[in-house]
This record gives C-alpha cells, sequence and structure tokens, in this order.
C-alpha cells in the first residue's frame, strides 16, 4: 500500500514540474469563454507570450 502511495505522490510531482517546465497552462486552471469576436475575449485568461483570440465562439489563448 505504501509503494503505491509513493507511486502516486511522485506521478503528481512529476506531472506539474512537466507542466511548468513546457509552460503548458496547467490542466484544471483551462478557463472557457463564450465569445463573439476577439474583443470579447478577456486578456488575463492567457499567459504572456500568448493572447486571446475567438476561434469558434470559444476564446482560446495563442
Amino acid at each position: 500500500m505504501g509503494e503505491i502511495m509513493k507511486f502516486v505522490y511522485v506521478m503528481i510531482i512529476y506531472l506539474f514540474m512537466f507542466n511548468v517546465a513546457t509552460g503548458s497552462e496547467f490542466i484544471f486552471t483551462k478557463k472557457l469563454t463564450s465569445c463573439d469576436s476577439s474583443k470579447d475575449c478577456r486578456s488575463f485568461l492567457c499567459y504572456s507570450p500568448k493572447f486571446p483570440v475567438c476561434k469558434r465562439g470559444i476564446c482560446e489563448c495563442i
């Protein structure tokens, strides 16, 4: 049982470090916002090199 818990703990740490190292947005913080044009998308939805754009009615970071 202890080995399984240790494995799960290490996998959580590894996935978090992978997300930080690749610069990708964290899995659980992805925000879906509906939009009609790119002006409807808020700038705080994306991290610095990316900017929000309206695609298919949803704001996406590009």
